[in-house]
């Protein structure tokens, strides 16, 4: 396995532990799941950033494969919005800004903004796919099986925990060989894993109303990050 595609799924791990992972396997009511408040910002702005992220790719494969991943983004944050409507966790007149998005929430979208319009397609590739996507899946496998239990289970859920998987594990294969780790894109792609990963964590422990720490003192940039 590439080197990036192990500190991919290492990073991944580290995510998985924090506490919001432990708070919703836990859940036991649908009370429990006021956070998805929070998911809903994430669900409408997501897309945005990859339609932004296609339209300003020059280079035709990677093009090709931006265009497919923003086409299966949309429709998603609809089918959010019914499944929180029915289960009386989001209001049928209520705006999705009643409830403003967490500062780190707006802090790691911004940070993906900042990857689309600064790095290049292999940076994006890497921030935008292997990481998010990965975390998406490791999210929604999470989830799936409690809402399923409580019986709140819906396509949205299903949808997610069968084609974010698919979607973290091909771009895994797409890295070049011929980047190591000690190289400048090497070292430049790395930093992009740890900060997604981390913005990651600070922003789904923020949905719990947890500040995160996520130890990260042996990758990249060899620092314990902490939200004050």
């Amino acid at each position: 396995m590439h080197w990036l595609a192990e500190m991919v799924l290492d990073y991944r791990k580290r995510v998985q532990g924090i506490e919001f992972f432990n708070y919703v396997k836990n859940a036991t009511e649908k009370e429990q799941f006021a956070w998805v408040r929070h998911l809903l910002h994430q669900s409408y702005e997501f897309p945005l950033l990859l339609s932004l992220r296609y339209s300003l790719c020059k280079d035709p494969e990677f093009r090709k494969y931006f265009a497919i991943h923003a086409d299966e983004e949309y429709g998603h944050c609809d089918m959010l919005t019914t499944w929180m409507v029915r289960h009386g966790l989001l209001g049928e007149n209520e705006d999705i800004n009643d409830v403003p998005p967490t500062v780190e929430t707006v802090a790691a979208l911004g940070y993906h903004y900042r990857t689309v319009l600064q790095e290049d397609d292999m940076g994006q590739l890497v921030g935008l796919n292997a990481v998010s996507e990965g975390v998406a899946a490791d999210f929604f496998a999470s989830i799936q099986p409690v809402v399923t239990k409580l019986g709140m289970g819906d396509e949205y859920w299903d949808l997610h925990a069968l084609v974010d998987v698919e979607h973290a594990g091909e771009c895994l294969e797409m890295f070049p060989e011929n980047i190591t780790p000690d190289s400048k894109e090497g070292k430049k792609l790395a930093q992009i894993v740890h900060d997604t990963c981390v913005l990651y964590a600070y922003m789904l422990n923020s949905w719990i109303g947890v500040r995160a720490t996520i130890d990260t003192s042996d990758h990249a940039a060899n620092k314990e990050f902490v939200v004050a």
